[in-house]
């Protein structure tokens, strides 16, 4: 606040795709233990200021898929809003030259992977699950109804975090199973005011990633397990099926068998650049369906359904088919896709392309794992 005597510093105040963003904040007297700073917009994108005299200073290259517009900066201290400062994204009349071009070109190359798709299915059924769906970070919701979010390569479908993209997955793909991350207050408003799009078969889900990566205590599971019950939702805990750590199964092991979960779901991503790994994913799926059902928990199993340049590929469809067959053997009682739309920024800062950005296609795939239509 402009009393404290903070000092806000954004250089430059116009910039394009790929440039460095650098963030100072000048702080009076003592210096606060925690600074940082993020677009209003864009809660999930946030940039943590190293201390250093005489202030705090921070900078980040600002992604491609930022779409062009004015972006209000808040800078908090210790929690603290101490001000707030403007930015505007251009682009380069060349880059959106380019921008144009690559629509064209991935416009020819979504109607010849189409037909590739096709013509799978037509020689290998395709397995069928009760419950299909994505399930959504936080920067979905705090997103949604933004005129200024990034726009997703989905087009014309929908804009990333718009109501109409759930309208899309919902009604023309048939995903029934649309899951919030977490119980927070913003969830709980986006839940309540979207109710008739967000209900699925049992009502409303909430979603908590990886405790077991997060190492988080089994009581503070089971009393968020509980809070997520008694708002009348259902909790799905999931659990990180890639982990590689020696001490995983019987942590795993020991959370189904003391927790009470009603529903448990596993992500295990083996289509990686270097490597894909199918038989591993294999193993991981029928080892936890069969915890959780010794546990009597439901069991959903979360595909793999992104790239991340130099890390992921993004499944083809014979490994998607291949991977929905091996979850109905384990038993699973539905598929969890993550993620649908393009930009989420991971933990690591990863830039990950969802199936938002991919050939219809891919799109139709959700519909025919989830089957024909009940009958009224």
């Amino acid at each position: 606040m402009a009393d404290q005597g903070y000092q806000v510093h954004l250089s430059p105040a116009r910039l394009g795709p790929g440039e460095m963003l650098v963030i100072t904040v000048t702080c009076p007297g003592a210096h606060p233990r925690r600074v940082v700073a993020y677009p209003v917009q864009m809660l999930d994108w946030r940039l943590e200021l190293a201390p250093a005299p005489p202030g705090w200073r921070g900078e980040r290259r600002l992604p491609a898929w930022v779409a062009p517009g004015p972006y209000q900066w808040q800078i908090e201290a210790d929690g603290e809003v101490v001000g707030t400062t403007v930015m505007e994204v251009v682009w380069p009349p060349q880059a959106l030259a380019r921008a144009a071009a690559w629509q064209q070109q991935r416009g020819a190359l979504a109607r010849q992977e189409a037909a590739r798709w096709d013509a799978h299915w037509a020689a290998a059924a395709v397995p069928t699950f009760p419950l299909v769906g994505v399930w959504f970070d936080g920067g979905f919701y705090a997103r949604y109804g933004n005129p200024q979010g990034p726009a997703s390569a989905a087009a014309p479908y929908a804009r990333s975090g718009d109501l109409d993209e759930v309208r899309y997955l919902h009604q023309e793909l048939g995903c029934n199973l649309m899951v919030l991350y977490g119980v927070g207050e913003e969830a709980q408003r986006y839940g309540a005011e979207h109710l008739d799009l967000l209900a699925g078969p049992g009502g409303q889900y909430r979603f908590l990633d990886e405790p077991d990566a997060q190492a988080r205590p089994m009581p503070e599971v089971d009393a968020w397990v509980q809070a997520t019950l008694d708002q009348g939702l259902t909790p799905i805990v999931n659990f990180c099926g890639h982990s590689e750590a020696d001490y995983w199964d019987g942590y795993v092991q020991e959370y189904l068998q003391r927790c009470r979960l009603p529903v448990v779901s596993v992500d295990c991503y083996p289509i990686r650049c270097d490597l894909p790994d199918l038989p591993y994913f294999h193993r991981r799926v029928r080892q936890v369906g069969e915890w959780a059902r010794a546990a009597g928990s439901r069991y959903l199993v979360i595909l793999q359904g992104f790239a991340c340049l130099g890390k992921w590929a993004m499944p083809s469809p014979e490994q998607l088919v291949e991977m929905a067959r091996s979850c109905q053997a384990a038993g699973a009682e539905g598929l969890l896709f993550f993620l649908w739309t393009s930009g989420w920024k991971g933990p690591h800062d990863e830039y990950l392309i969802g199936l938002d950005a991919m050939p219809p296609a891919y799109h139709r795939l959700l519909r025919a794992l989830r089957g024909p239509a009940p009958a009224p």
